[in-house]
């Protein structure tokens, strides 16, 4: 039970990260298309906790590098693939550790087009010390897994960009980025979470947490004396109820 109540303090976390740059884009009358596939869900969780704690397979083939354009024009012939990004560090958001999530990061790259990469990394590394994140300006590589196409709320309405998420901070030494080119309208920087998207991830993990408890009263014998607990199959196995298969749906990537 308490590895289930893990993942879903765990998946509160997750949504703080992503859903903080959704929660208010509905609202823009100019907004692009609110597609399902734009937005982070639990099918998402299983895949992203795997590249973020190193479990994704780092064993395998390295890095592909992969440019921003490669993975806007296809995003389905890159989705899981383990990449390199390059880009210059723009902004960074930081959330605690929280459940089987570590202390983590929010990492956005600027290409040299003008165009935002949103990289997530743990902030301390399992098993290692405090990893430094580079200074806003640095030019970095960054390796990771592309997860998809995600909606965020930028300065001047909502807009896409890849989601690349690692298991190390984004090191020094990548290409520098340029100005942005002639004629680039808009604002398109990241803004902070809102209140309005920290309340949400707060409802969503007591919501889960009141329906875990709620099955565990539910339970045949849940009144009688403990009984010897049975070990999850995994470490940090999602409870039952949590919906982490993960569907085919359309990604149609658009400004």
């Amino acid at each position: 039970m308490y590895s289930g109540v893990r993942w879903i303090v765990g998946a509160a976390a997750f949504f703080v990260m992503t859903f903080a740059a959704q929660a208010r884009s509905a609202d823009q009358p100019d907004a692009p298309r609110d597609d399902v596939e734009s937005r982070v869900g639990l099918a998402d969780l299983p895949g992203y906790h795997a590249a973020l704690t190193g479990r994704g397979g780092a064993e395998g083939p390295g890095p592909a590098p992969a440019s921003f354009r490669d993975l806007w024009d296809h995003p389905e012939a890159w989705r899981g693939r383990r990449v390199e990004v390059r880009g210059r560090v723009a902004r960074v958001f930081r959330q605690d550790a929280v459940g089987s999530f570590p202390a983590m990061a929010e990492v956005w790259l600027s290409t040299p087009a003008g165009d935002l990469i949103c990289a997530h990394c743990p902030t301390r590394p399992e098993g290692g010390p405090p990893a430094r994140i580079p200074q806003i300006g640095t030019p970095v590589r960054f390796d990771g897994r592309f997860m998809k196409i995600i909606r965020y709320e930028a300065g001047d309405q909502a807009r896409l960009a890849p989601l690349v998420v690692g298991d190390r901070p984004p090191a020094a030494g990548g290409e520098p980025a340029g100005a942005r080119p002639p004629g680039a309208s808009g604002d398109p920087w990241p803004l902070s979470p809102s209140p309005a998207a920290w309340a949400a991830a707060a409802a969503l993990g007591l919501a889960a947490a009141g329906a875990l408890a709620w099955r565990h009263l539910r339970a045949p014998g849940a009144g009688a004396r403990p009984a010897a607990r049975h070990a999850p199959s995994g470490a940090d196995a999602p409870p039952e109820f949590l919906d982490t298969e993960r569907r085919d749906e359309p990604t149609s990537p658009g400004r």
